[in-house]
């Protein structure tokens, strides 16, 4: 573990506490992960982090997830995130590309609810190489 991946900060939002705990033990080795439930929490936290991983739906919000990603990102431009779901929709999908939104594919089983390796992958793709954030929004 490098230290230098441990300074860099990972915002993971779900309202499914699997997720949030799945996602946690998988990048915690390496990264500094913070859990969040709910979107209205998401969007007031105010420390300072690198990556926004977001679940799409939320049950009894009034926010999505790609709602939350470009909400944050009117305050910190170019903000990179991944966008969870269960299933993407072709709509969703070239939102995600018009935006450059990565995206992880979720799973229903409550014991292995995200691939530990497309989650490290994907967190890993924008951390090693500190991407320069997306800046055409």
């Amino acid at each position: 573990m490098s230290s230098e991946n441990k300074d860099y900060k990972v915002l993971v939002v779900d309202d499914r506490l699997e997720v949030l705990e799945a996602a946690k033990k998988i990048l915690e080795k390496e990264y500094t992960v913070i859990t969040i439930s709910t979107p209205k929490e998401a969007i007031n936290y105010d420390k300072d982090f690198d990556l926004l991983i977001s679940d799409i739906y939320f049950k009894k919000e009034e926010k999505n997830g790609f709602e939350i990603i470009l909400d944050w990102r009117e305050k910190k431009k170019g903000l990179n995130a991944i966008l969870m779901s269960s299933g993407f929709d072709e709509q969703t999908i070239q939102l995600c590309k018009k935006y450059k939104i990565l995206r992880l594919e979720k799973f229903k089983d409550d014991l292995h609810p995200i691939d530990a390796s497309e989650l490290k992958e994907l967190v890993s793709y924008y951390s090693q190489r500190r991407i320069e954030p997306f800046l055409n929004i």
